[in-house]
């Protein structure tokens, strides 16, 4: 049988474990030339993953992750990024001193020597986040071998209270005087017992209270909120941040809307809401009169253009009077003899730039007198 070279390498003295030397070398050593290439990691982390765990909204926890500088050169931290705005940072160097957000700059927040280790204590606000979380935090070294350092958040989000309904919301509000209340029921649902001992003011026009609601099977308050005073038109919006006393909850938030109508009148004389004309004699036109008045000064009204569109709108003209500019106008519609049809009808358009009554249509009608009506015989006869 013929030999092989590696066969007769193996029957030799010490064949066999110089075989596995040899085996060895050439299956580690593509793996120590691959290090040797790979960038070393330099700044390193004392953990994979900042697990914060079950949280309830609105419940402030903390985690201390240690940075280290692993490389034999002074290293940097250049700056810190989240994928949200759930975190704050509070940085204590290696001297124990501390860099709180409000004092990151534009330079590099700290550099640390080789072996020299700083502190991150993270601050996770869970107020607006719900169910599981996943975000990222990332360290910016300023060293193109080591860019950056990315680390995961993780944490589970339970609510605190069942809040109903969610919204504090108003709708569409014309304003008579009359107060308008809007009331939320905020129920403990992990937060054990709890109570509301203050909160934040609204806009001068809302205002609000809490009262507990005595024997209900868990923690319960009530939230009112009252629209007293005429707001401006618009929608109006606010954010009631409430203090709560329990043992793991100390804010409680509220979000609230209301659309405020525009509070501007149009009324026709005669007629009322519309333009009523009445009977007309053929041979006589008529005219009407429209008063317009904004009653919220603060948001004036402006007409920029007024549209007759009607079939008869060669014999319909209008003009247009400002006797206080925002406030308060006059339009004359005046409708001229010689309509053919016995019925005519029409709208008068009110073209603005304000933002809740852009537009605003007025109809006008009125009936014709066929029978005084001139024809084109008696116009011979008047004319010769």
């Amino acid at each position: 049988m013929k030999e092989t070279i590696f066969t007769l390498f193996l029957e030799r003295p010490y064949g066999r474990l110089s075989a596995i030397v040899l085996l060895l070398l050439v299956t580690l050593w593509p793996l120590s030339m691959a290090a040797s290439i790979l960038p070393r990691e330099r700044l390193v982390a004392d953990l994979d993953v900042i697990e914060f765990g079950r949280v309830l909204s609105g419940e402030v926890v903390s985690r201390t992750i240690r940075l280290s500088n692993r490389s034999d050169s002074t290293l940097k931290l250049a700056r810190i990024v989240f994928t949200c705005g759930c975190a704050i940072p509070l940085i204590t160097l290696p001297d124990g001193s501390t860099i709180e957000p409000d004092d990151f700059g534009d330079g590099p927040l700290c550099r640390l020597e080789p072996g020299q280790s700083c502190t991150v204590q993270l601050e996770f606000r869970s107020l607006a986040l719900s169910g599981r979380v996943a975000r990222k935090i990332f360290f910016y070294t300023g060293d193109e071998a080591d860019p950056a350092l990315s680390l995961p958040i993780r944490a589970e989000i339970r609510p605190a209270f069942v809040i109903e309904p969610r919204r504090i919301d108003f709708g569409r509000v014309s304003w008579d005087g009359e107060p308008l209340e809007k009331r939320i029921v905020v129920r403990s649902a992990g937060a054990g017992d709890f109570s509301i001992t203050g909160g934040s003011r609204l806009p001068t026009y809302f205002s609000w209270r809490a009262e507990p609601v005595k024997d209900a099977p868990v923690p319960t308050w009530t939230v009112t909120v009252t629209l007293d005073r005429k707001p401006p038109s618009g929608t109006q919006t606010f954010i009631l941040h409430l203090d709560v006393e329990s043992e793991r909850i100390e804010r409680l938030t509220l979000f609230g809307t209301a659309l405020i109508d525009a509070v501007i009148s149009f009324e026709a004389t005669p007629g009322g809401d519309m333009v009523n004309f009445g009977v007309l004699r053929g041979t006589e036109g008529a005219q009407a009169v429209v008063d317009i008045v904004n009653l919220d000064p603060a948001v004036p009204y402006e007409i920029a253009e007024v549209i007759v569109d009607s079939a008869e709108k060669e014999f319909v003209s209008v003009k247009l009077h400002t006797l206080e500019a925002g406030t308060r106008f006059k339009l004359f519609v005046d409708v001229a003899p010689g309509i053919s049809s016995r019925f005519f009808r029409g709208k008068i358009i009110f073209l603005s730039s304000h933002r809740l009554l852009p537009r605003k249509e007025v109809s006008f009608k009125g009936w014709v007198n066929q029978q005084n009506a001139p024809t084109a015989a008696s116009d011979r006869l008047e004319n010769s």
